[in-house]
């Protein structure tokens, strides 16, 4: 009965363990991404507003070049 016991506790303290290196694992991931999301719209300011070639930025229906 008391092996048991002390089974289910190991096997409590194991689980909660994992729990909480899996919730600092999913913090680092998040905070990953929120630099990245950051970098990205940071990156997309600097864009200029119409395309290097001088043509205006305007977008053709995807069919109008198809025969």
């Amino acid at each position: 009965m008391l092996t048991g016991l002390s089974g289910i506790l190991v096997l409590m303290g194991l689980s909660g363990w994992q729990l909480e290196w899996l919730g600092r694992k999913q913090r680092r991931l998040q905070d990953a991404n929120d630099q990245l999301e950051a970098k990205v719209r940071e990156r997309t300011l600097e864009l200029p507003l119409t395309p290097r070639n001088g043509k205006s930025a305007q977008l053709s229906p995807p069919l109008a070049n198809a025969t």
